[in-house]
């Protein structure tokens, strides 16, 4: 401390010569720019506001126009709905010679319960003078017993309400003769004239004040006559008309629901034009008395076509529409970005007096990011849009065993291991969007030809056409990973072998104690024959026999109670019963739907094999036809399968083959499954997609239900084959 000095006079001198150091900061010779960009943002002031104020106008246009034309599809739907239903009944006329009235309400209840808008589905035929009371009587046959055509009178042509739905409501409409009615009368026959869906001018449907209007389609005779050569839909085979009441006030109502957000900021009106050419209100929204406040409304006019009839729909904004927030917008503007042009003005003086400061510190931080880059040991690294390396760091080096020189200009594909790969990663990398981060790992090749999984986040930008990359060496987790999944694999399949040898072991012990008890009770049998026969009285001969009975009766005792007491201790095989085979497959098939979605598997059977039966337990014989159709099934869009079956009465044996071809993948890993067919749990090391473990499964399987399990491969695209044999005889 005390070998260096602090001297104050040359610390007093550096403070002076600064104090001496001229203060140009608001000299104009190097302030000017500053000054012209507050200049240039002044001016910019007074275009935000009058940009600000064109477009709170085209906003609140915008938005009106949205409403409206939100509006406006809910009518044209409700009445495209109305037209939909009134088709569809028009359409029991043009198949049925004749609509029973049954008919006609089941299919005419639902849309009038559904709709409230539509008081009621009705059917008038066209009925002559001559043929009234025949009429009459055909309507009270089918089913109205009452029935009669009112107001009585004598005409030449009467069209009455024949069919009425919902009846019960519209009892008084029943019988009515359309035809006293002019307005009615005349949409009618225009219907029939043009073969369309017209509809009647507004008026009194239900006393006193219920106003709406008839939507009326022709209906024609199922078959012309033919001596007429006349079409179908002419008025000569006009044979009535298919009506829909519907209330106006219900159906414009109806169309608007319950009303969406916008909807509250428009009044809606809906006008129909009188003969003289003038307009009638007819509806209007709840909000309407709002027009009558001191304001100038944004309105539009707009026609809403009702099948052949025009009307005019009225929009206007209410008096608070938009905000009072977008009335100020422009004046916060302006005054927003007064602001912004002192503040920039402030700050552009700032960075004239302190440039030099800045770029230091930016050649600071771009040396350190430049240090943590070469640091690093996970690749760093850009691709263009094609997938060329345009920069690498050194990791490079360490994880591919290539200088990051020798990998820029070259292509991502030559790293990748399978082309499958590099198809998804381009696949992958045009999909998303820009500034979208990609996290995936894919095994790749280094220069050594060594195999390494590489964790990489790849962030796309769009706009600047580049992939930004960062690779980590997983190599050793995922080694870690796979072998823990290949030990659980190894687990599961002892597991079941195990099972599999539980079971064959009950199984033979029970088998052999029935055997040994059969065995054993011929020979008392066969004995007590002997005792009880006549053989010269020899004594010695009976002592034998009878030395003979009572050692075999301990034999049978032993058997009987202590082996058949360990047998039911460790009962623990199958009961085996006889189940369909092509029921089984079709059970497969269907559940193999959703194991496999991305195959599209078709079994070519017999018609045999839906009378073929064998000996098994379903649970398990379903789960290892499963198991074999899904390796057969790997790597594959589409699996044709053959099965075939063949009895063996010799040894009551029942053979099911499958066989399938184009499918290398499942011909290796048969090949491999034959070559450790003695030790399948370490030949799960070379399994691939599971196959080689689900065919073991599937032998175990087999072999618990006494039957037999094979596969076989011709290789590469030739065909593939599992056999299982069975027992078809209990």
């Amino acid at each position: 401390m005390g070998k260096y000095k602090v001297d104050s006079s040359t610390t007093k001198k550096i403070a002076d010569q600064k104090k001496k150091q001229p203060r140009f900061i608001m000299k104009l010779s190097k302030t000017y720019p500053a000054f012209i960009i507050l200049a240039a943002f002044i001016a910019l002031s007074f275009l935000v506001w009058d940009l600000s104020e064109k477009q709170v106008y085209s906003d609140r246009q915008l938005e009106f126009d949205k409403a409206t034309i939100s509006v406006m599809s809910r009518f044209e739907l409700q009445h495209q709905t109305n037209l939909h239903i009134l088709h569809s009944m028009t359409g029991l006329y043009d198949q049925l010679v004749q609509v029973v009235q049954d008919y006609f309400h089941l299919y005419g209840s639902i849309p009038t319960k559904t709709y409230p808008s539509i008081y009621s589905l009705m059917y008038a035929p066209i009925v002559s003078g001559d043929g009234l009371d025949e009429f009459i009587y055909n309507a009270r046959s089918g089913g109205s017993y009452d029935y009669d055509v009112y107001p009585v009178g004598k005409r030449d042509l009467y069209i009455p309400i024949e069919i009425v739905e919902p009846m019960e409501p519209n009892k008084i409409m029943s019988g009515f003769d359309l035809g006293t009615k002019p307005l009615i009368k005349a949409a009618i026959f225009k219907s029939r004239d043009s073969n369309k869906v017209v509809a009647s001018s507004i008026f009194t449907m239900r006393q006193p004040d219920v106003l709406g209007f008839y939507l009326v389609a022709p209906a024609y005779n199922l078959n012309s006559d033919p001596k007429t050569k006349e079409p179908d839909h002419t008025p000569a085979n006009f044979k009535g008309a298919v009506i829909m009441e519907v209330n106006s006030e219900l159906f414009f109502e109806g169309a608007m629901g319950t009303g969406l957000v916008g909807d509250s900021s428009i009044i809606c009106q809906c006008f129909e034009y009188t003969d003289s050419g003038k307009v009638h209100l007819l509806w209007e929204s709840k909000n309407a008395r709002q027009l009558s406040q001191a304001y100038n409304p944004l309105s539009k006019d707009m026609i809403l076509d009702i099948s052949d009839r025009a009307f005019l729909i009225r929009f206007s904004t209410v008096p608070s529409f938009g905000g009072g927030f977008q009335n100020v917008l422009p004046i916060l503007a302006f005054t927003t970005s007064l602001i912004v042009s002192f503040i920039v003005f402030a700050f552009f003086m700032s960075i004239i007096t302190s440039r030099t400061r800045a770029i230091e510190l930016a050649e600071r931080i771009t040396r350190s990011q430049r240090r943590i880059v070469d640091s690093s040991a996970d690749i760093i690294a850009t691709l263009d849009s094609s997938g060329t390396w345009e920069t690498m760091n050194p990791a490079s080096t360490t994880i591919f065993e290539l200088e990051p020189a020798d990998m820029i200009g070259t292509k991502i594909d030559d790293l990748f291991e399978e082309e499958e790969e590099a198809e998804k990663f381009y696949k992958d990398m045009a999909s998303k969007g820009d500034n979208h981060t990609e996290r995936v790992t894919y095994r790749m090749k280094t220069a050594g030809k060594d195999l390494k999984w590489i964790n990489w986040s790849f962030n796309i930008s769009k706009a600047g056409h580049q992939i930004y990359c960062i690779g980590r060496d997983v190599t050793i987790e995922k080694a870690v990973e796979e072998h823990g999944i290949l030990r659980n694999k190894q687990i599961r399949l002892s597991e079941r072998f195990t099972r599999e040898s539980s079971e064959l072991k009950s199984y033979s012990m029970a088998n052999l104690n029935h055997q040994i008890r059969n065995s054993l009770t011929g020979i008392l049998g066969s004995l007590n024959l002997l005792l009880h026969k006549v053989y010269d009285n020899d004594s010695e001969h009976d002592s034998y026999i009878n030395d003979t009975i009572t050692n075999s009766e301990e034999l049978l005792t032993f058997v009987s109670s202590e082996l058949l007491e360990f047998t039911s201790e460790n009962k623990a095989y199958k009961e085996l019963a006889m189940i369909n085979v092509g029921s089984m497959f079709e059970n497969v098939k269907t559940v193999l739907k959703t194991k496999c979605p991305n195959t599209t598997i078709n079994f070519n059977m017999p018609t045999v094999l839906n009378e073929t039966t064998i000996l098994a337990e379903n649970e398990l014989f379903h789960h290892a036809v499963k198991e074999i159709i899904m390796s057969m099934a790997v790597g594959l869009k589409e699996l044709n399968l053959d099965i075939s079956v063949v009895d063996n009465p010799l040894e009551d044996l029942t053979e099911i083959t499958m066989v399938s071809k184009g499918n290398p993948l499942l011909a290796e890993m048969i090949s491999i499954y034959k070559k450790y067919r003695n030790d399948l749990v370490n030949a799960l090391e070379y399994d691939q997609n599971d196959i080689i473990l689900n065919n073991s499964g599937a032998s175990s399987n087999i072999h618990i239900l006494r039957g037999t399990f094979s596969v076989e491969t011709l290789g590469g695209e030739e065909e593939n084959m599992v056999q299982i044999a069975l027992h078809n005889k209990p």
